[in-house]
């Protein structure tokens, strides 16, 4: 899930985040909490609106890759909860794990990785909400759909780790935090990393202007294959890999306001091969089926590779004063 923009002053879209899932065509559409719709990309039916315990913030809704189970987690008291989309029933829920703040199903659906303000992240059983194991000192997660490979933020370090083998990245500024951000290819992956700042922001004089670039690591190398430097104040929101098309994608957004916008890069050079940007002033996206769709907040479907509009999903709407800041 990713966020950006400014909606007002109109009647504009009530969603404020969304997630997907790896081979799903099923997307999780939340508002500004509690209420989170389930709609199906491919046939543009909402299947479901669900109440939940959702609190604003962080990356607190999941949604299983079969689209039957949506994860909701709250900041203060509810802790994590898990519904059945189906009906809307609640399947279990754990009030113990609060201040939760990203949520994310396994690739085979059947644990549910959860990361917190403080405190140990919990691997959880999908299907019971019983913690499997607590992983001390890990603050970010991500599986490879191709191998069993993840991608594992410890201390704000990153490894690969591989059958119970790691193999840390030698470089201290790849950003390995809750938020961070990361896409598996089939032969490596790719994050981001935090340049040095060359300049302060002219409002907040101790804050340094945003210096990113996209990293790009073949697995087993002790060496980038390349780096993408970002112009300064861009904010990478996602990344996506699309394995038909062989692009990797990534969506951006200037922080001091703008549009975001769909980057393809070059798995081999990293070079900018196109950029799309998304239309209706969208704040949130999310990819889906494999990431060959993306998804905004305005309720538009995207084909990642031509950045045509294949589909426009009903997304609720909703009245926003002149100005609106969103987090």
């Amino acid at each position: 899930m990713s966020h950006c923009g400014n909606p007002g002053p109109m009647r504009a879209s009530a969603i404020r985040g969304l997630a997907g899932s790896w081979t799903g065509s099923s997307v999780a559409a939340s508002e500004f909490e509690r209420t989170v719709h389930v709609w199906d990309i491919e046939s543009g039916a909402r299947r479901a609106e669900l109440a939940t315990i959702m609190d604003a913030g962080g990356d607190r809704v999941a949604i299983s890759d079969d689209g039957l189970l949506l994860a909701a987690g709250a900041y203060h008291v509810h802790g994590i909860a898990m519904y059945d989309v189906a009906d809307g029933n609640l399947k279990w829920q754990r009030k113990d794990l609060k201040k939760a703040q990203v949520l994310k199903f396994s690739k085979d659906d059947l644990q549910l990785l959860a990361f917190f303000e403080v405190g140990s992240s919990h691997i959880l059983d999908a299907s019971s909400g019983a913690t499997i194991a607590k992983l001390r000192g890990v603050s970010f997660l991500e599986e490879s759909p191709f191998a069993s490979l993840r991608l594992v933020g410890r201390s704000g370090r990153l490894e690969v780790v591989d059958s119970g083998t790691r193999r840390r990245m030698p470089e201290a500024s790849l950003i390995g935090d809750m938020f961070a951000k990361a896409a598996f290819t089939e032969e490596g992956v790719v994050c981001t990393a935090k340049r040095p700042p060359r300049k302060y922001l002219v409002r907040f004089p101790n804050v340094p202007e945003l210096e990113l670039e996209t990293v790009y690591w073949p697995i087993g190398s002790d060496r980038p294959r390349w780096r993408h430097r970002w112009p300064t104040g861009v904010n990478v929101l996602d990344y996506g890999y699309g394995p038909e098309s062989g692009i990797i994608y990534a969506v951006t957004w200037p922080v001091d306001g703008g549009d975001s916008t769909l980057v393809h890069l070059s798995k081999e050079t990293g070079e900018t091969d196109r950029e799309i940007v998304v239309p209706k002033g969208a704040w949130a996206t999310g990819f889906a089926l494999k990431s060959s769709r993306l998804v905004t907040s305005a309720g538009d479907v995207m084909e990642s590779r031509s950045g045509r509009v294949t589909r426009v999903l009903a997304f609720p709407l909703k009245e926003y004063p002149e100005r609106v800041e969103i987090p």
